[in-house]
Parts: C-alpha cells; structure tokens; sequence
C-alpha cells in the first residue's frame, strides 16, 4: 500500500529541459535486481559439509565446484567399482561371444567335411551297385549251360548287397544332413543367448555406472551458470539438510524494476531514459527502460518496468535496495 502511495505521489512531475520547456518526468520505487534474480543453490540430503572451494565476491563459471561434501570420497570408490565392473561384463561378455562364433564356424566345417565324405561314399556305394547290376544282367544273356544256377544266385546276391549299401550311404548322409542342420542350429542359437546376455549385462553395468556417476555429482554443488557469488550459508562440517548453501547471482548488467501506477503505464515504452537515486547511492544512476509490463497487480494497482543501468558496478553492491525512479517521457 505505502508503494502505491508513494507511486501516486511521485507519479508526474515537471522540470525545465534544456530548450526551456519543461520536461514530464514519472516518478515510482523501485529495486535494485540482478538479471536472473538471485539464485539459491540447496543441498537436498543430508550430507555433511567438506569444504567449501569459493569465497564471498568470488565470480566463477558454470559448472564451477562450490561446496564438497563427505559423501565424494565414497561416492567416486562407487564409481571406479562399477566402471570395474562394466569392463569385466564386456570383457568376459565379449570373450564368450568369440568362443561361441568360433565354435559355430567349427560346427559348420566339420558338418561340411562329414557331408563330402558321406556324399562320396554315395557315390561309390552307387557305382558298385551299377556296376553289380551289369554283371548280372550280362550273366543272364548267356547260355544256362554254361553258367550254373550257384553262381547266378550268388550275382543276385551281390546286386543285394550293392543296392543295400547304396540305400544306407544315401540313408546316412540324409542323417548327417539333419545332423550338421540340428548342431548349426544349436550353436548358433548359443550365440545368440550369449550376445543377449552380454547386452543385458553390458545395460545394468552401464546403468549402475549412471547411478554411480549422478550419485558422485550429487556430492559436489556446483555453480549452474556463469554468475558472482554473494553469500555462502554454510561451513566445513556442518549437515546440509536440504538450507541453502549458496546465493549466487549474474551481475552485468544489472537492472531496476520500477513500479508504475497503472495509468503511467501507457505512457511508457523501451529505450525511454531513467534516473534512478536511493540513500545508500553516492550519485545517481542512468539507465534504459527495456520492457514494460502488462500485468498489473490487484493490490498496489501497478505494474513492472524494467530498466537497464547502464553502469552496473555501484547496483551490485546493493541488491535488492529500495531506489527512486524516474523515467523521462
């Protein structure tokens, strides 16, 4: 209610320019702000405090180590055994694969080999049976006289025996077909067991690698963008608890946010000049208005402007002070 007052007060007042007329000016309070506002870092668990790396005033960078807890040492023990054990998973994961491809390229061969081998016994156990055949054929074109009923029984016999070979040759390689088709299948299958599996190994070792690496970086509060640090909440041994640690805040440049009664507002736009003076001030400030605000607020019945200074250095030492504005319109 006193800023509304005071806006109300100070809304318009008149002062000679240089051409002798007089130059509308609109007044309001405003505060000392730094661009982001200011930015306060918690530790969310309760780890106890091991050093803190920065001071008061210190500028640093995004990503910068602010406070150390006891938790790193530990933490990054945690993270070298999952490393560890990730290596041995692919490792040991890789090595089983090799073994298994080696195996399933030897099952192959060997199942290769075997078929010629058979393939070739086919093909003399056929030639003997083709071979049987004739012979007995021409026996049977000569005279009964001269060759006896025994010896014509025994070149049956042999045609048997030749055509019995020949049907177990062909019966054999047809199983040693299935055979070598059964193995491949088997060790190929293998393979594909111990690859999935090395996945799946591979994935929880990298996932506990994860949960290591995010558990280490909760061990050190860092900076999360460039920017000064303005107050450290905290000392070496102490628990953090979930309070605020560090305050931190980007200083260049810095801003006033002014509040304007609601029927200035319209009398305003970007790039007007302002002078802006407060107690704490050794002179006064100048600055650009940047952006106009459209929101105004049910209670005060104002709105924001935001204004740029164009010298930020005497503003960083005085956040959130309580300044007059004036805006040339």
């Amino acid at each position: 209610m006193r800023k509304a007052i005071l806006s109300c007060i100070l809304a318009v007042l008149f002062f000679g320019g240089a051409d002798g007329r007089a130059e509308e000016k609109i007044g309001a309070l405003g505060r000392i702000e730094p661009p982001g506002g200011l930015v306060q870092l918690a530790c969310p668990h309760g780890d106890v405090v091991a050093e803190i790396t920065v001071k008061e005033g210190e500028y640093v960078k995004k990503g910068a180590a602010l406070v150390v807890f006891e938790s790193k040492v530990s933490r990054e023990l945690e993270l070298s055994q999952a490393q560890a054990t990730l290596k041995e998973a692919d490792e040991l994961g890789a090595k089983g694969v090799a073994l298994q491809e080696l195996k399933v390229r030897e099952t192959v061969e060997l199942g290769r080999i075997a078929l010629t081998v058979q393939e070739q016994r086919v093909v003399v156990a056929d030639a003997e049976y083709d071979f049987a055949l004739k012979r007995q054929n021409r026996y049977e074109g000569i005279d009964g006289e001269t060759l006896s009923a025994q010896q014509m029984d025994e070149r049956k016999s042999q045609v048997k025996v030749a055509q019995a070979k020949l049907a177990a040759a062909k019966l054999e390689l047809d199983r040693l077909r299935l055979a070598n088709e059964i193995s491949t299948a088997f060790a190929r299958q293998e393979l594909g067991r111990l690859v999935l599996n090395r996945e799946m190994s591979m994935t929880q070792a990298r996932t506990r690698v994860d949960l290591a690496r995010e558990r280490l970086k909760q061990s050190v509060l860092r900076a999360p963008k460039d920017g000064t640090v303005l107050e450290i909440h905290a000392r070496a041994g102490e628990t953090a608890g979930g309070r605020v640690m560090v305050t931190m805040a980007n200083l260049e440049p810095m801003y006033v946010t002014a509040e304007i009664f609601e029927g200035d507002l319209s009398k305003i736009s970007a790039g007007m000049k302002a002078a802006i003076t407060g107690s704490a001030l050794s002179g006064t400030l100048h600055g650009e208005v940047e952006t106009v605000g459209r929101v105004i607020s049910g209670g005060s019945r104002t709105g924001k402007v935001r204004i740029r200074l164009l010298d930020s250095k005497a503003a960083s030492k005085l956040i959130n002070m309580e300044v007059d504005v004036s805006i040339k319109i």
